[in-house]
């Protein structure tokens, strides 16, 4: 059996955090495991989510950093933590990331039925049902790494693209062990770019639709 392990970052957004793991533990085959990954937030975060969530349950941790060192630490102890366990993909997400039911059985079918895959994601979505294109781009050059959105028309059907966002990314265990962690010294800007630089040296990423089974 496949098994997902989810990586969340958060820092003082303690009620959409609340709202992502939420969206997590309910789905329809959810992740073996999740990781919550907190930034030393000031706003409670910790007492909150205690309180909201069985921590007890294995397939649930919680870990609070010492000190706030970006988004970028936060994915790679996240990932480092996932890599630990038996867990064969491991989706990345930012705090705010709300999945939609049925995203993780989705996911799971994807892996089935292309199995030469090594990146998935779905698609994000702004308040307005509109795809906020600056989560998945295509590379325009390859020497200056212009990137231009895919087209909204393009979401009608799944596509390949060449640069993600850590929302709500996908990646096979064997990917991750090749390129290794996320670039820590990044803090929160540029570190999902670079990393899907290096994941991207293994092939094109794929967006796939939700579809019911």
């Amino acid at each position: 059996m496949t098994k997902i392990a989810c990586v969340i970052v958060t820092f003082n957004r303690k009620a959409l955090l609340a709202e992502a793991i939420e969206s997590v533990l309910t789905q329809p085959e959810a992740p073996e495991y999740v990781f919550v990954i907190d930034n030393a937030s000031t706003d409670g975060t910790e007492a909150f989510i205690q309180q909201q969530f069985d921590f007890d349950d294995q397939h649930l941790v919680y870990v609070r950093c010492q000190q706030n060192l970006g988004g970028s630490a936060g994915f790679a102890t996240g990932i480092r933590l996932a890599l630990q366990t038996d867990c064969d993909w491991i989706s990345i997400s930012d705090d705010d990331a709300i999945f939609q039911t049925g995203y993780f059985a989705a996911m799971r079918r994807a892996i089935v039925t292309q199995p030469q895959q090594g990146v998935f994601s779905g698609s994000v979505l702004l308040p307005n049902g509109h795809h906020d294109a600056m989560h998945r781009e295509m590379i325009t050059n390859s020497q200056t790494l212009t990137v231009k959105p895919i087209a909204e028309a393009d979401y009608a059907q799944d596509f390949k693209y060449d640069i993600f966002s850590f929302v709500g990314i996908l990646m096979s265990r064997g990917i991750v062990e090749r390129i290794g962690l996320p670039e820590q010294d990044y803090f929160i800007r540029f570190d999902d770019f670079e990393y899907a630089l290096r994941a991207r040296k293994y092939g094109q990423f794929l967006r796939t639709c939700l579809k019911s089974s």
